[in-house]
C-alpha cells in the first residue's frame, strides 16, 4: 500500500488538497486519486 497525501492554503478559508492511495504488487494494481477545495466560512 503508497499513499500520499497534501494541502495548502490558497485564500483565507479556502484550501486544495490531493490525496493519492495504491495498492501494486498484490497481483492487480489500484490507485485512487482525491483531488479538491475545502471552503471555511
Amino acid at each position: 500500500m503508497i499513499g500520499f497525501q497534501a494541502a495548502t492554503a490558497v485564500a483565507a478559508g479556502a484550501q486544495l488538497y490531493l490525496r493519492y492511495d495504491g495498492d501494486v504488487g498484490s497481483g492487480t494494481d489500484n490507485h485512487a486519486l482525491n483531488l479538491g477545495v475545502r471552503l471555511s466560512f
